[in-house]
């Protein structure tokens, strides 16, 4: 066996759990964002509400823009780093090609 098959097995297997984790993260920057919303409606519709409660309510919304904000952003470095493993791999996978088609040694990498 290899060692870029190897390499490969491994980075395939990050790759996967980078996967699981970005699904997370975007499942819950999906029920944050809904949540956003249902609080911005209950705004919207207390147009009679005192003073104090609406100030709160809003302090709420602000807070909640701001988590939704933190999700998006580790979201987006999930997806990059997702991508950066799926670019590693594809190399990985380019490496073990050209050594198995030139039975050489490609890049520090041999097989054996």
């Amino acid at each position: 066996m290899s060692i870029v098959y190897i390499c490969a097995q491994d980075i395939i297997r990050r790759l996967e759990d980078q996967l699981r984790q970005l699904q997370a993260a975007k499942d819950d920057l999906e029920e944050r964002q809904n949540e956003l919303q249902a609080m911005i409606k209950r705004l919207e519709d207390s147009k009679n509400m005192e003073a104090a409660e609406r100030a709160k309510l809003e302090e709420e919304i602000q807070a909640k823009q701001d988590e939704v904000e933190r999700i998006r952003n580790e979201v987006e470095e999930k997806d990059q780093e997702t991508r950066r493993l799926q670019v590693s791999l594809l190399f990985d996978f380019l490496i073990f090609f050209c050594c198995c088609s030139f039975g050489s040694v490609c890049y520090g990498y041999s097989i054996i």
